[in-house]
């Protein structure tokens, strides 16, 4: 798993690469972005992916922060 990705042209690092470096659990990472949607999206649009989850399960989804977003969301939590 990469730590930064190239998505839209920008660097972008994903709620998950968050959870992971910060010992927070991956949930709670995505219950801050969803909190403070608005919050981060003075900083730009906040593109995702929707992944199937394998016990067929709701999908899940993966956010991409630039590095305001992801910024900002650190010092939120």
């Amino acid at each position: 798993m990469k730590i930064i990705e190239i998505i839209e042209n920008e660097p972008r690092v994903s709620h998950k690469i968050i959870a992971k470096n910060t010992k927070v659990q991956e949930k709670n990472v995505v219950e801050l972005v969803d909190k403070y949607i608005i919050q981060l999206k003075k900083f730009g649009l906040i593109p995702f992916q929707t992944e199937k989850t394998e016990n067929r399960g709701r999908p899940s989804k993966t956010y991409y922060l630039n590095e305001q977003q992801a910024t900002l969301l650190l010092m939120l939590r």
